[in-house]
């Protein structure tokens, strides 16, 4: 029962933390363009982490094992590949309606991948979890002007990238318990090294596109919403995110570790409400009723998983 309550608690604070990443993340884009801001905040990720495992005492020989650098590896893979197909759905858009598909899926894949894996829980977690998929969406919902429908491109790159990020939370579940923050080490870095490809990639797209790559007009994931590139803000805001999404990071295996795959996946799926608070204080958005609703059933669901 503590166990349980701890893994909630622990998930929805690390989930409201990776919501910071976003946040912080989404600004940079608007300097740098997303796909560079998530390239840099790779490296970043990997010197949190270190830095973390030396602060913690952490013993290289003992917790390096290969399932923890293979399955921390792989992990990485499922989240970069997964960003760019977040990226890219975003970019189609609508926001309002492929985020929440995004974010719904990346909650279901786990919580099937656990129920068949012969997870039995109890008739008031079933009902939490309900009452939280409901949430994820409400809090994803984004009002957008002039909103037309989802292409069938739009709705399939959504779809991959909330099933990549469920992957990547399975993924995390199985590495070792004693590993400690090895795998995120491990993550960090194959991630960094395939976002190097497609940046690589994109930048060579870009410039046979255009031939003035920083001064022309271009979409945000390759440079920013001015079309401009602002590499010295566009930096500030990658380390932010890469530590703060490091540290939610750490939060949320301690949660995988300590709970159910299924109840925790779906509580981290909550993560745009961190994002949501932080717009709403900092940047002063208004908060939508539907996004409010969404909240208050997220905290609810969070009270009865914690409690049942």
């Amino acid at each position: 029962m503590l166990n349980i309550m701890l893994s909630v608690v622990l998930g929805f604070i690390g989930a409201l933390v990776v919501g910071a990443t976003d946040f912080f993340g989404g600004l940079g884009a608007k300097h740098l363009g997303s796909l560079r801001v998530t390239w840099l905040s790779m490296p970043v990720g990997v010197i949190g982490f270190a830095g973390y495992f030396v602060a913690t005492g952490g013993d290289w020989g003992q917790q390096a094992t290969p399932d923890a650098l293979v399955l921390g590896a792989l992990s990485g893979l499922f989240l970069a590949v997964a960003m760019v197909f977040l990226f890219a759905s975003l970019a189609i858009g609508p926001m309002s309606i492929l985020s929440p598909l995004g974010a719904l899926v990346a909650a279901l894949v786990p919580v099937i991948w656990d129920f068949a894996s012969g997870t039995q829980l109890s008739v008031i977690d079933y009902v939490a979890l309900g009452i939280a998929l409901v949430a994820v969406v409400l809090i994803a919902i984004i009002r957008e002007e002039n909103a037309r429908r989802p292409g069938i491109r739009g709705i399939l790159f959504a779809v991959i990238s909330g099933a990549l990020i469920g992957g990547y939370l399975i993924v995390l579940s199985l590495t070792p318990d004693t590993s400690g923050v090895v795998p995120f080490i491990a993550s960090r870095s194959a991630g960094a090294v395939v976002l190097s490809v497609f940046v690589g990639f994109s930048a060579l797209w870009f410039w046979a596109r255009t031939r003035r790559p920083a001064q022309a007009s271009g979409s945000d994931i390759n440079s920013g919403d001015s079309g401009r590139l602002n590499w010295r803000l566009g930096i500030w805001f990658a380390v932010a995110a890469g530590l703060s999404q490091a540290f939610g990071d750490i939060l949320i295996l301690a949660a995988l570790r300590s709970g159910e795959l299924a109840i925790v996946s779906v509580v981290v799926a909550m993560y745009p409400a961190g994002t949501i608070l932080l717009a709403t204080l900092i940047l002063k958005e208004r908060l939508s009723l539907v996004q409010g609703l969404g909240l208050v059933l997220a905290l609810g669901a969070v009270a009865m998983l914690a409690l049942g």
